[in-house]
């Protein structure tokens, strides 16, 4: 593979990951954010589940400082979910290739309410409140959209030769 499609296929990833980050920057009602789905993890999800070659922690640890940044969050909350997040999809991304897209959507799910579950806890020890129920329904408004785009980012791997 020349060093041309190589590139061409990191500059594509790395579009889509800034087009999930500017989804996740749309402004929103207070009571809309909260329920907010976090398309950047999803799509960085995907690309470690499809190539972890090429999108692993590094990329989800730079991915989420600049969540951090922009949701003038707790410098690194985002990031460590990420990170922990990627981990977790290098460990078992094998597995995840092989089961069904309904069984991968379950794994998702337990993936998003981890990343909530830690985001809740560092939520808890710098703020000293506990997250009422709106904060533990984005994970389930982010599962949503996984059965619609995990096709199309494969779609869109397979046709620009993403490998």
């Amino acid at each position: 593979m020349s060093v041309h499609v190589q590139q061409r296929g990191y500059y594509l990833i790395i579009l889509t990951l800034v087009i999930a980050l500017i989804i996740n920057y749309l402004p929103l009602s207070e009571q809309a954010n909260r329920l907010r789905p976090d398309v950047l993890l999803i799509v960085l999800v995907y690309w470690a589940r499809a190539l972890p070659h090429r999108v692993g922690m590094m990329t989800g640890l730079f991915a989420g400082l600049l969540m951090d940044g922009a949701t003038s969050s707790l410098m690194g909350q985002h990031a460590f979910v990420y990170l922990i997040s990627l981990w977790l999809i290098s460990i078992y991304h094998k597995r995840l290739r092989v089961i069904s897209r309904w069984n991968q959507t379950l794994s998702v799910i337990l993936l998003l309410l981890f990343g909530k579950l830690v985001e809740a806890i560092t939520l808890g020890v710098t703020h000293a409140v506990m997250p009422d129920l709106k904060f533990w329904a984005s994970p389930f408004l982010t599962v949503f959209i996984w059965p619609w785009l995990f096709p199309f980012l494969r779609n869109f791997r397979q046709s620009f030769r993403i490998s």
